[in-house]
């Protein structure tokens, strides 16, 4: 009863609570390693056990950065 009044308090100050759209913290802070892993030949599936992530998660880090590529020329 506590948290949701709490939680309704908040949420009257205009405050967003949880994980933004758009936000990718872990993603955005290990897509260097994964994109040097790549670049090393080292298979998707590989670099997700290794990094703790999905291999969709490797998958659309590596698409990130090509559109971010082709959009960029």
């Amino acid at each position: 009863m506590i948290v949701w009044a709490c939680t309704q308090w908040v949420v009257a100050k205009g405050k967003k609570l949880g994980r933004q759209p758009g936000q990718r913290i872990k993603s955005d802070r290990l897509a260097p390693k994964v994109l040097q892993m790549v670049a090393r030949g080292i298979s998707y599936r590989q670099i997700a056990r290794e990094l703790h992530l999905s291999k969709t998660t490797v998958n659309d880090i590596v698409k990130r950065h090509r559109q971010g590529k082709n959009g960029s020329s």
